[in-house]
């Protein structure tokens, strides 16, 4: 869905959401995303790659550090689900 479809439905049911779009992984924008769990309480980190191993797991983890103090629920992510290798060969070594 990406960021086009993220104001949709914002509102209903009670639910309303903040969006920060970090447009680079390097220099992470650690002081944006405090700002947004301080005035929110919360933390969800939405990304495209598979959820072990992603960068998403690693700005999970220094928000659960660096914000913990603000946060009133557990960081939690989405991305893509874990599974097998699609492509013939993709795991050996070349």
């Amino acid at each position: 869905m990406g960021l086009h479809g993220s104001g949709r439905g914002a509102g209903e049911g009670g639910v309303e959401a903040e969006v920060v779009d970090l447009r680079t992984l390097v220099p992470y924008d650690e002081e944006t995303v405090l700002a947004s769990v301080k005035r929110t309480g919360r933390a969800l980190v939405v990304y495209e790659a598979q959820l072990t191993l992603g960068f998403g797991a690693e700005v999970a983890a220094r928000l659960a550090d660096a914000a913990f103090p603000w946060l009133d629920a557990p960081v939690r992510r989405v991305a893509y689900p874990d599974g097998r290798c699609r492509t013939r060969g993709c795991w050996r070594a070349r």
